[in-house]
């Protein structure tokens, strides 16, 4: 996971990446 997906997801929060990055739910 790179620092700029992590701010484009309110902080990097779990919730966060799962909407931003379906992918990481897999």
């Amino acid at each position: 996971m790179t620092a700029e997906n992590m701010i484009a997801t309110s902080g990097g929060t779990d919730g966060g990446r799962e909407d931003f990055s379906p992918d990481i739910k897999k």
